[in-house]
């Protein structure tokens, strides 16, 4: 039993962590959805809320750890013999740190826009698990089928090519959690003047869940709109969503569904182009 509880002692302080970590997220939701919700109709409870509570789990037991073992094993030593690597590296860690810090938050938001453009253009059935929801809330940033995740950790690899230090990787990552529990809120929420362009706020990324024509496939970033208004994504009208999720049927099957059926219609997406007729 001994020997048990000291190999289970890791998982354990994960899964505590994990819990803590949640209910943080949750009280500080509270506050935000009870005194200024965006829309009254969205409850912090509703009957998906117990699917993404339980992602967090797998995401963050399973599901991160064989994403960076992936990273580890395959691809840092060859990044880190990169002849590229000792000059930027040696640049980068000649910054100051809030420098460093910085300038990786906007260069992980960077690849993370990009990976998230690609989610929408070529893998959308496993993306689509994000999107489903009409409830847009604090747990829907919990929200996402394992291989999304599992693609959007490589967007590290950037930082790691460049050659950033430890901390400000943590830093980068640290910001981009944060900012995507938060802009889920369901909350009434944005940013005056330029600042908009600056930051996301729940009312910048409400639109991009937001059922509206004209907001399909806008407002990619995570932490800086400003790539968007480059990039030419950039989407934020006034008023909140009247409603949230998407235009095709919503995935069935509850969880086990909502896992296995993206492979199965991207494969019917890939043979519909290997077998598109030419003209």
């Amino acid at each position: 039993m001994h020997e048990f509880l000291k190999l289970a002692e890791p998982v354990l302080f994960q899964i505590s962590f994990i819990t803590q970590a949640m209910l943080a997220t949750f009280l500080i939701a509270l506050l935000f959805e009870k005194l200024r919700p965006a829309s009254k109709n969205i409850p912090m409870y509703h009957r998906e809320t117990p699917f993404e509570l339980l992602n967090v789990f797998i995401i963050t037991l399973t599901v991160w750890p064989l994403a960076l073992y992936c990273i580890n094993t395959f691809f840092l030593d060859a990044l880190q013999n990169a002849f590229t690597y000792d000059f930027t590296s040696r640049t980068v860690r000649s910054w100051p740190l809030w420098l460093q810090m910085i300038s990786a938050a906007v260069l992980l938001d960077f690849g993370l826009y990009w990976y998230h453009r690609m989610m929408h253009a070529w893998l959308w059935p496993f993306h689509a698990v994000h999107h489903e929801t009409e409830n847009v809330n604090w747990s829907t940033s919990w929200r996402f089928h394992p291989l999304d995740i599992i693609i959007s950790f490589f967007t590290l690899l950037i930082l790691y090519f460049v050659g950033y230090p430890a901390e400000s990787i943590f830093f980068a990552s640290f910001a981009v959690h944060i900012m995507s529990n938060f802009t889920h809120f369901n909350t009434r929420l944005s940013w005056p003047g330029p600042l908009k362009y600056l930051l996301t706020s729940p009312h910048f990324h409400h639109w991009h869940h937001a059922k509206a024509k004209d907001a399909i496939d806008k407002n990619f970033c995570i932490v800086f709109p400003f790539l968007d208004l480059l990039f030419g994504t950039f989407y934020c009208p006034k008023p909140e969503p009247e409603k949230y999720g998407i235009f095709q049927p919503q995935i069935p099957g509850g969880m086990i569904g909502k896992f296995f059926l993206p492979f199965v219609e991207q494969g019917r997406k890939i043979r519909g182009l290997l077998t598109k007729p030419k003209t």
